[in-house]
């Protein structure tokens, strides 16, 4: 049932009624304008803050560094400006009625702060130039521009060492993000810190964020121990500015959403006459083949079928193109002497480009703070919602979209005969099983998820003498998760057939609470300084569910639960979990030169057994600023260095991403648990007695997975920064992490306990820089980054097992395989050596006994290469050859401004990733009556020898299909995340509506991928760490155009 929007039109009203409003400016009023600029670059300072003391009245510089004030009363006044980083301004003036002044500023960057703008790291903040730990920070603009509704895929190419992939293209679906490649079996998720606790990273708006900072080592994250393995993003939402008049921001835009690419189908007539190629083909070599119904028609009259059915690639009818994405944000912030506060609201609402899926997200954010003497007092609050309707269907072990590919071009989509209205393959007419209408499947069912989420976050700060703060801060969070499915009656083909509706509902809910007390204390004693800080954290996650489910509704227009009449059933779940923590850290500099950090944290899981229940997290860095000391002043271009520093760090971090209640054994009662076993016996006449299995053996055994980190880099910022540079070696092992003891399957236990059996390695190099300059009205900036990594796995089982996974069909044609010394889910495949052009080739392809290595080969077939030398051709012989785990990983950022113009493009990529193309695999095997790829018309015949591709037969005898490097392609890409262009309406031309600035911009997400790799997607990974690069037909991602508006008043 396709889901309607309404859209609400309040922003638009809201934004018209304040631009009209203040129109005409009094005459009795003065305006002060000016710009503001760098007094060492001459570079325009954007968003810098022009206030009149003692008033509410104020603005902030434009792109250009221009800036005006309007409606000033007659009279004598002090003006400040003031910028990050900058030494404050104030100049005195007296404004006359009528009366418009200039007045420039010109801002000497801070001695105190140049290099040092601070870094969250966790419970404080650092300044940059003291950070010794991997620690990098994305850029806040960069964010907001790419972002569009996610803050995670804004983050690729802006940071070195964090890989962003693309998990598919559903509306609101989150990237996999991986920070210094894959380091468990497990969970590799990172920790997200929003305001000070953990929280849902979907609720935040890149538009809301002040800062983010992202933790890679142990040095940086062992302040949140055993949360803290894969790495932590910490990010802070704006929260208003202390002494700012109140100020008001509108953005809105609007975009639309189409396929990157499609592939290249055949149409029906194309279709039909390969189909018959393959058919004669087969009907040679078996001769119990049948033709289908439908080909013999074709056959008997090919002008007249070809009249009669429709030619349709299903891709444009189950695809839409230019569907709509929307956005929404008003924000208002301000403060006073003593406090501070930001509000916001944001809607996003997409619609997919798959048939009937779509995703929306709101979310009102409110954060403030106040100070009153030695106290100071701050609340976060937030409440969201999101909502997405997801694909449905079943594709033989695949992804649906495969079905969307597979659907024979003579088929229509549409049947008004048809229950439901739709069409699909008919018994007995020959096409193939294994086809159903996919789009039918989206728009009849109902699957979808909602999610409500609140959360709380208060603090109190006691600052007794300087230096000396104590903070307690208390958080509760509550999601309520819904999951809602009804499958109504139809009758579209034999494959899409439900006699019966069916309803099922699971609603949730999530309670999160976190309690953090902690001290902290710094201080300067002449060369000497010093900062310290300890605390206590306690943490408790509860989570409760109840579904339902029921069959037979009277009518599929009423879908009630107490309607249904058969096979009603219920069910619940609940969990609970806690964490207990101590934790502290102390810093110490000498004269500037010499750094030392310390880092522990002692934590307890409720998820362990109580025997192995804690885990301490020290680590330790220590960092030497070459350029204080006295020798490098004498260096020639020594002045030119603003700051080099070298650093060191090592440390240990767990992980206690696991199930609940692992050491207990599961146990099912009643019903069955997964074997088709019903657990309730009958016993007499009337009695059933309930019975129970065993589901799972405990882990009573298990412990922390632990992370040892390594890393040696060095940081080098030139004139005033304004260049940067920076590189880092690092080597982050893993031991103990969780892995599943293999069993015999006559335990009746599908999978064995857990146990700390698999350890794995990553290293690799990391390097950045950034430039920035300007060269008269053109003010640029250029940021790069670039990581390699190694993996390798060097413990698994007890026995050093091998872990074959990435099967392509029904447990089938394996095409990964993990092994101690290599990389994580390595592709083992055949090696192909041509095709054979006569039988003659093939009879002298035998094995050491003269036997023939493939016995069932005719010309036209590939020929495979027995690397053994058995003579049999099996998992012996698949070779290593490659990953998905690329070697280098970079990115690419450039933004700039020329007058009220300004630009901004992003790349990513990587250098040396495989992936098996599996739709390739399932569109070019030509086994069964789907439709093919066009690529196949070029198969192999007696006609066209040289093809690269096997001859057309659908029984297959010499297996052309099977798992090799046929299917696997360099996906190698270059991507250009993000275009977009923008220009500010001069203020004279809007003063008069009220506004202080207006922005119009115009943006390309997702705008062009240069790759070889012919599937939808290069950058799609999938979530099995054991076959990561097989593509089984993901949702395609999408290219997104839009245009938008930024308003401040």
């Amino acid at each position: 049932m396709k889901k309607k929007y309404k859209i609400s039109f309040l922003a638009f009203l809201l934004i018209f009624i304040s631009l009209s409003s203040n129109f005409v400016v009094a005459q009795e009023t003065g305006i002060i304008s000016g710009t503001v600029i760098d007094s060492v670059t001459s570079e325009p300072l954007p968003g810098s803050n022009i206030v009149l003391k003692g008033t509410s009245l104020g603005t902030a510089s434009d792109s250009k560094g221009y800036y005006e004030i309007r409606n000033i009363p007659p009279g004598n006044y002090t003006i400040i400006c003031s910028f990050i980083g900058y030494e404050e301004k104030s100049k005195n003036i007296t404004v006359s009625a009528g009366q418009r002044i200039t007045l420039n500023f010109s801002l000497s960057p801070s001695a105190i702060l140049i290099g040092k703008e601070l870094v969250v790291i966790g419970y404080s903040t650092e300044q940059r130039r003291d950070v010794l730990g991997a620690v990098s920070s994305v850029r806040v603009d960069d964010i907001k521009k790419s972002g569009l509704g996610n803050t995670l895929n804004a983050l690729q190419g802006h940071a070195p060492g964090v890989v962003i992939e693309p998990y598919s293209g559903q509306p609101n679906s989150n990237p996999n993000i991986k920070i210094r490649g894959i380091g468990t079996l497990n969970n590799n998720e990172p920790l997200y810190i929003i305001d000070g606790v953990p929280g849902d990273i979907r609720f935040v708006d890149p538009i809301d964020i002040k800062s983010i900072d992202i933790l890679k080592d142990a040095s940086a994250a062992a302040i949140y121990g055993s949360r803290a393995a894969n790495g932590v993003v910490i990010i802070e939402t704006k929260r208003g500015e202390r002494e700012q008049p109140t100020s008001v921001q509108f953005s809105s835009s609007y975009g639309v959403q189409s396929l990157t690419k499609k592939w290249e189908l055949l149409n029906a007539k194309e279709w039909l006459q390969t189909l018959s190629k393959a058919y004669d083909n087969t009907l040679k070599s078996d001769p119990k083949y049948t033709i289908p119904e439908f080909l013999r028609a074709y056959r008997a009259n090919p002008d007249s079928f070809l009249a009669h059915n429709p030619d349709i690639d299903w891709q444009d009818v189950y695809y839409g193109k230019n569907v709509p994405v929307r956005k929404y944000n008003l924000t208002i912030s301000g403060g006073g002497k003593n406090y501070n506060y930001s509000i916001s609201g944001n809607y996003f609402s997409q619609d997919g480009t798959a048939a009937d899926t779509w995703g929306k997200v709101w979310s009102i954010r409110v954060n403030s703070d106040l100070t009153h003497g030695k106290f100071k007092f701050g609340e976060s609050i937030l409440i969201g919602r999101e909502e997405n309707e997801f694909i449905n269907g079943d594709a033989g072990g695949r992804a649906p979209g495969f079905q969307v590919l597979a659907m024979a071009p003579t088929i229509n989509p549409w049947d008004p005969n048809n229950e439901g209205g739709y069409g699909g393959p008919k018994a007995g007419s020959g096409y193939s099983d294994a086809t159903i209408n996919i789009l039918a499947n989206n728009y009849l069912r109902d699957d979808i998820y909602s999610n409500e989420y609140f959360r709380a976050i208060g603090y109190v700060e006691y600052e007794p003498i300087p230096g000396l703060k104590f903070k307690s801060r208390a958080n509760i969070s509550i999601s309520h998760p819904r999951n809602y499915y009804y499958a109504p009656t139809y009758n579209f083909g034999f494959r899409s057939i439900n006699a019966t509706a069916d309803l099922s509902e699971t609603i949730g809910r999530t309670n999160y609470t976190v309690w953090e007390n902690f001290l902290s204390y710094e201080t300067s004693i002449d060369k000497h300084r010093f900062s310290a800080l300890a605390g206590y954290s306690r943490e408790k996650n509860q989570y409760r569910s109840v579904g339902a489910s029921i069959e037979n509704f009277p009518a599929n227009y009423l879908p009630v639960f107490n309607l249904g009449t058969q096979n009603p059933g219920v069910n619940g779940y609940q969990t609970d979990s806690r964490l207990e923590s101590i934790f502290g850290r102390a810093f110490y500099s000498f004269d500037d030169k010499y750094l030392m950090n310390f880092t522990i944290r002692r934590d307890g899981s409720s998820r362990f057994a109580p025997e192995n229940r804690y885990g301490t997290f020290p680590s330790f860095s220590l960092g030497w600023r070459i350029s204080s000391e006295s020798f490098f002043k004498s260096i020639p271009f020594s002045s030119a260095v603003s700051d080099l520093k070298l650093r060191y760090d090592w440390g240990k971090l767990g992980n206690q991403e696991i199930g609940d209640y692992l050491y207990i054994p599961g146990v099912t009662v009643g019903s069955t648990f997964g074997t088709g076993i019903n657990l309730n016996y009958p016993f007499g006449d009337n009695n059933v007695l309930i019975g129970s299995a065993i589901t799972s053996f405990p882990s009573t055994g298990i412990k922390w997975e632990e992370t040892i980190t390594q890393d040696i880099g060095f940081d080098l910022s030139l004139y005033q920064d304004k260049i940067t540079v920076g590189a880092d070696y690092y080597i982050k092992k893993t031991d103990g992490i969780l892995y599943n003891t293999p069993i015999p399957l006559s335990t009746g236990v599908p999978t064995g306990p857990l146990t700390n059996l698999a350890s794995m390695e990553n290293s690799g190099f990391e390097f950045y820089f950034t430039y920035k300059d300007i060269i008269g009205d053109f003010n640029y900036r250029v940021a790069g980054n670039l990581t390699t990594i190694k993996n390798k796995v060097t413990k698994l089982g007890t026995k050093n097992e091998e872990v074959w996974a990435g099967a392509m069909e029904w447990g089938q044609y394996l095409t990964t395989k993990t092994v101690v010394g290599g990389e994580l889910g390595a592709f083992y495949l055949y090696q192909t050596a041509g095709i054979f052009k006569n039988q003659a080739e093939i009879d002298n392809y035998v094995g050491p006994n003269g036997k023939k290595i493939q016995p069932n080969a005719a010309p036209g077939d590939i020929k495979f290469v027995d690397q053994n030398g058995d003579g049999v051709l099996d998992n012996n012989d698949k070779i290593n050859m490659g990953s998905a785990i690329p070697d280098v990983e970079f990115g690419l950022n450039f933004s700039g401004t020329y007058k009220n113009f300004d630009f901004s493009i992003s790349m990513a990529g990587v250098l040396g990733k495989k992936m098996f193309n599996g739709t390739k695999w399932f569109l070019e095997r030509m086994k069964a009556p789907i439709n093919w790829s066009k690529a196949t018309m070029n198969a192999w015949t007696p006609e066209n020898p040289n093809s690269s591709i096997p001859r057309a037969i659908l029984n297959d005898p010499n297996g052309n299909d099977r798992e090799s490097d046929r299917w696997l392609e360099d996906a190698s890409y270059l991507r250009i995340t993000y275009i977009q262009i923008g220009y500010n309406i001069p203020l004279e031309y809007i003063a008069g509506f009220g506004a202080n600035g207006i922005r119009i911009y115009l943006s390309i997400e997702n705008a062009y991928t240069f790759t070889k790799y012919t599937g939808y997607d290069p950058a799609v990974t999938g979530t099995d760490l054991f076959a990561r690069g097989v593509d089984t037909g993901i949702y395609p991602t999408v290219r997104t155009i839009r245009t938008g508006i930024e308003v401040n008043f």
